[in-house]
């Protein structure tokens, strides 16, 4: 999987996940783009930070900083 696709990827998630809430305020949320920031590959737990932008339908974007580990429980998709 190229990075970019990765990116594209996870927003989707993102979004998906977004809606699949109960609350029906959050459920009217999307991600509206993600940028990597900071790579920490070579750590025992290798972490990705960055920027996420999460809008809502009645107000302006919300910018947050998630930050992304690998899970040892996930299995690998390409």
């Amino acid at each position: 999987m190229e990075e970019d696709d990765f990116w594209m990827r996870l927003e989707s998630r993102i979004c998906g996940e977004l809606q699949g809430f109960e609350d029906r305020q959050l459920r009217w949320n999307w991600c509206d783009g993600l940028v990597a920031e900071q790579y920490d590959l070579l750590r025992e737990e290798p972490c990705i930070r960055g920027r996420a932008w999460v809008r809502a339908e009645r107000a302006g974007a919300l910018e947050v900083r998630p930050a992304c580990r690998r899970s040892r429980t996930i299995a690998r998709r390409d």
